[in-house]
């Protein structure tokens, strides 16, 4: 093939240099870069493959091919004057023989967005495609097949935040200045010489042309794409290097499009985004020495292998965290997901599950990362010595380390770690409009995702979740709900989420109970066949007390304290923190035995709350004096 006529007078990524003055990276080097991230990512994990490749009848070679065409073309609206004069030293250096002076103004190019440019000039590209091709071409029936590269195009244009849809694009926004139209000319020839040697990097050797169609796009597409595009941007001393030199032919591409997998296989390291996993030993593996599984956890083995939505309900204290995790350890173990999402209601029980997971995650992974995401994760002492812990006595930082440094730089990211704990807004925002919301859904979609405290949300959050489970279901991914209880209809709204088996949930008055759903059927798991399992039964009496404005008197006030006195664990759970801190200070006021009472809210200061939070689980929890009488 002759020398590339247009291509290589495109730059990707500038940089200021103290000793070169401006350092360039070739926008076909940055676009192969991308593209070798992805197609390194793609062979470590048959995860991705089987979901990219679910419901297709093309081999994965062949959807390789096409994926990686496409994340090829992520940066083709870099292709276009207005983002090379972002850097005019760039272009200029890169186009001796232009004229600097009839440049775009610098306004023109501070507002281009080069995503929506590159759709923009794709359907505008496409459209004279169509208009120049066979006189009667109008008379086929068989749609053109730059038709079908339309969600593809979408998907991997919209990698910096937002994905935008053709038919909604303000079109007048991205349209070319006369003054501008010689560059939009050789633009256009460049994006069109880029195609072209894309197919054959990649569609030719499947047996791919760009006149076939490609396979259905997958929802985790954008997300994939960004991640690529963020880890091909990675340039450090000994990857990704800026190259400024043109190819001299397409070999020359091919070259340097294989060479890159080295580095492609080094960031993906560093990010800890490929999955070190260890092989299922069972549910045993994850108790303390000397407890054998009990209750639920003695079903683990019979769960299908398969995904699904797993709906638990147990009592509490009953195992349901490690007959969740054990059941993803089994689903990670058989290459259907590739890590684990811890989702909780509040901060408070995502802190204490990172201690649990903090003690369980080597099992499942060798040098797991481990990562904490909510509003206050970059407080939590145990987080922050996870992230710093593994600096050698030669003080090199392990490279797991790194990874957990990476992956908790926001909290989009914890969506992409080994084992991820967080609260359930993190997981609900997939499904909201917000910048970069496929990340987290790429995240979700690789993982077993695993809810607890299911029947404490509201019908808003309900409804968010449902639209999780949804996409969850669309991609073939798993999701594990832990429950005390759910009420029959809730229950059927949620297992209705997941696959085309929509039979009515039995009334089934076992408990505690599994219920799985997947694509083609239901399955329902008891303790029926292992009564010594069934939890110890055990009876409450509830006395309703009537008191004016719903505010415990005196006379409670008082029970509650000779109770304590007695060696009872009492809890006065508050509606409003201003009735706890009354309710407080009157107790204080007539406890005349000092029996320990503490004050549990959300208006502490963080490092207050932090430090009550623990006091709470030291006292309250598995491992608290429960003879020693207390008030909280």
């Amino acid at each position: 093939m002759e020398p590339f006529k247009y291509i290589c007078h495109y730059w990707g990524k500038s940089s200021k240099s103290l000793t070169k003055g401006n350092d360039i990276h070739l926008l076909i080097y940055h676009c192969l870069d991308v593209a070798a991230v992805a197609d390194c990512w793609w062979d470590q994990s048959v995860v991705l493959q089987n979901t990219f490749c679910r419901n297709e009848m093309l081999s994965k070679q062949r959807v390789k091919a096409w994926l990686l065409f496409f994340i090829a073309l992520h940066d083709i609206g870099k292709f276009d004057i207005r983002f090379q004069y972002k850097s005019a030293e760039s272009w200029l250096k890169l186009n001796p023989a232009t004229p600097s002076l009839n440049g775009p103004s610098t306004q023109m190019c501070r507002k281009f967005n080069h995503g929506a440019a590159g759709l923009y000039w794709f359907n505008q590209d496409s459209l004279s495609e169509q208009s120049l091709g066979d006189f009667f071409s109008f008379f086929d029936a068989a749609p053109h097949p730059y038709e079908s590269w339309f969600p593809w195009v979408e998907a991997v244009t919209g990698h910096h935040g937002f994905i935008l849809h053709s038919q909604d694009q303000d079109k007048s926004r991205w349209e070319m200045p006369a003054s501008l139209a010689s560059y939009a000319a050789q633009d256009k020839q460049a994006r069109e010489e880029w195609i072209s040697v894309l197919e054959a990097l990649f569609l030719t050797p499947a047996g791919l042309s760009i006149n076939d169609i490609p396979p259905d796009c997958s929802s985790l597409l954008a997300g994939f794409c960004s991640l690529a595009d963020w880890l091909g941007s990675w340039t450090t001393t000994n990857t990704f290097l800026f190259n400024e030199d043109a190819p001299s032919d397409i070999n020359a591409l091919r070259t340097y499009f294989q060479d890159r997998q080295q580095d492609a296989s080094r960031v993906l390291e560093l990010s800890g985004l490929v999955s070190n996993k260890r092989c299922y030993e069972g549910v045993h593996a994850l108790l303390d020495n000397g407890y054998q599984p009990r209750q639920l956890q003695v079903l683990v083995d019979a769960l299908p292998v398969a995904p699904g939505l797993t709906v638990i309900e147990a009592p509490t204290g009953s195992g349901k965290t490690e007959t969740a995790l054990a059941y993803a350890w089994k689903l990670i173990d058989q290459q259907i997901a590739d890590s684990v999402i811890f989702a909780l209601p509040t901060q408070a029980t995502a802190n204490a599950m990172l201690t649990r997971m903090e003690a369980s995650a080597s099992h499942l992974f060798s040098s797991p990362n481990l990562i904490l995401a909510h509003g206050n994760s970059r407080f939590n002492h145990l987080f922050q010595s996870i992230k710093s812990r593994a600096i050698t006595e030669q003080g090199q930082e392990e490279a797991w380390v790194q990874c957990c440094q990476w992956l908790s730089q926001s909290n989009k990211k914890v969506f992409l770690g080994q084992i991820g704990v967080c609260t359930i807004d993190q997981v609900l925002i997939s499904v909201l409009p917000v910048k970069h919301r496929f990340i987290r859904g790429l995240g979700i979609g690789r993982s077993v995702l695993i809810v607890d405290e299911v029947h404490a949300y509201d019908t808003y959050m309900n409804g968010l979740l449902e639209a999780v489970l949804k996409a969850q279901a669309d991609v073939g991914g798993s999701v594990i709900l832990l429950s005390a209880t759910l009420p029959m209809k809730q229950k059927q709204k949620l297992l209705d989420t997941y696959g085309l088996h929509t039979d009515p949930v039995e009334n089934n008055s076992a408990y505690p109970l599994i219920n799985w759903r997947g694509v083609n059927g239901a399955q329902r798991f008891d303790l029926l066949a292992h009564p010594e399992q069934l939890p110890p039964r055990f009876s409450i009496q509830p006395e309703p007390i009537y008191l004016a404005d719903m505010l415990p008197d005196l006379t409670m006030l008082e029970r509650m304290i000779a109770a304590a006195n007695a060696g009872a664990q009492v809890c006065l759970i508050c509606n409003l923190v201003d009735v706890a801190q009354v309710c407080y200070q009157r107790l204080k006021e007539l406890n005349n035995t000092q029996v320990d009472i503490d004050l549990f809210h959300a208006r502490f200061t963080l490092n207050d709350r932090r430090e009550k939070e623990n006091r709470v689980i030291s006292d309250f929890g598995k491992n608290g004096e429960r003879n020693v009488g207390r008030i909280l």
